[in-house]
């Protein structure tokens, strides 16, 4: 597996032993090298939880860890435990029947369950969705037999929009605006991006992006899938600007030395305190012409605007889609 999947996987898992503890269940083990997982006790239940980050467990690994699921009914049935397995994926009910065959003491916690207990609206849906390797349009969500009920945080947009507004601008202040900013965006696009790595070095040491983050796979959001097939970037870089002044040229030329078309990384975004001067623009025109490289640039207040469109139901990459024609309709020769 590798770096950025393990980086996921233990994200993913340390969220699902978060979703148990907020619903009441004491979790032991998490980290330790135990049979599984980790171990979820309350006073009416008490489950042995193995995690496994896979989108296609039940079409061609299901019998390649079947040794592993062995030694976790044997170790469960010791303990007095109920043994679940908590997937990364939707199972149908087939795969389902299929699996309670083999393990019939089992049970199941997929993205359907998952999405059933989380409320709209609140950080830690935005949190979950964002470490799917794929969309949840469509997926309806399911109760499951284990109880995950728990009380979400109220108003969490109107949190996230205060934390934006309320951030001074500065040196100083820039990683609370670095995660202000990463906060509303998983809000905007948790639904179309993945991965969310913050804060990486570039092999020299002498860069740093502020997060990147992976298209997932299955999007079909207008704008998203424009920059996956006509960019033909599957990654894309976000910067965050927290300064006093407007960003200028040299800004835009540091943007650009992270985006490689080899790498699948050919579009940024940078998002600033104050906006932009006359030579940032041509600067980004200029890169978008020469190269093919997509840097797009705005401002807080943006974001702002693209949060109150998706409480209206509206989808805010149309704000980034209206901001893309705007470029590609103003490029000069």
């Amino acid at each position: 597996m590798s770096n950025v999947n393990m980086s996921v996987y233990f994200a993913f898992e340390s969220f699902v032993a978060k979703l148990f503890a907020k619903a009441g269940y004491e979790i032991e083990g998490l980290g330790e090298n135990l049979c599984v997982d980790f171990i979820a006790k309350r006073e009416d239940a008490s489950y042995a939880v193995e995690v496994k980050y896979s989108t296609n467990l039940f079409e061609k690994s299901i019998y390649h860890i079947s040794r592993s699921l062995e030694k976790i009914m044997s170790y469960s049935k010791d303990s007095g435990l109920t043994p679940v397995l908590a997937v990364a994926a939707v199972v149908n009910n087939n795969d389902r029947q299929k699996f309670n065959k083999l393990y019939p003491k089992f049970e199941i916690l997929d993205v359907s369950n998952i999405l059933f207990v989380l409320p709209h609206e609140s950080a830690e849906r935005d949190e979950f969705i964002s470490l799917l390797p794929s969309v949840v349009e469509g997926i309806e969500p399911a109760e499951s037999s284990i109880d995950l009920t728990w009380l979400a945080h109220s108003d969490h947009v109107s949190e996230l929009i205060k934390e934006l507004k309320d951030c001074p601008v500065g040196k100083e202040t820039s990683a609370q605006f670095e995660k202000a900013c990463t906060n509303i965006l998983m809000y905007l696009f948790a639904d179309d991006l993945t991965l969310w790595r913050e804060q990486k070095h570039s092999n020299n040491g002498l860069y740093r992006f502020d997060l990147l983050c992976r298209i997932k796979n299955g999007d079909q959001n207008t704008f998203w899938s424009i920059v996956e097939r006509y960019f033909q970037s599957k990654y894309v870089i976000f910067e965050f600007k927290n300064y006093s002044r407007n960003i200028t040229q040299k800004e835009v030329y540091t943007t650009e030395k992270y985006l490689y078309s080899k790498a699948l990384r050919c579009v940024a975004i940078i998002i600033t305190s104050k906006g932009m001067d006359k030579h940032a623009e041509w600067a980004a025109k200029g890169v978008l012409r020469e190269t093919g490289k997509l840097i797009l640039i705005f401002e807080k207040q943006d974001v702002i605007k693209m949060c109150e469109m998706k409480m209206k139901d509206e989808d805010p990459s149309e704000y980034l889609l209206d901001k893309l024609d705007g470029l590609l309709m103003e490029l000069e020769k």
